[in-house]
């Protein structure tokens, strides 16, 4: 299984919204990971 980084604020291949961008909030956007490796963990 191949790991995949999705987000609910903008389409596959889509512009990122201004919102998250330096001209915008530059805030980060929702995002969901699936498929991540068995043993993996976050760093800090």
């Amino acid at each position: 299984m191949d790991m995949t980084i999705t987000s609910s604020a903008f389409a596959h291949n889509g512009s990122i919204p201004k919102l998250y961008t330096c001209e915008g909030k530059n805030i980060s956007p929702p995002l969901a990971w699936s498929g991540v490796p068995v043993g993996r963990r976050a760093w800090s």
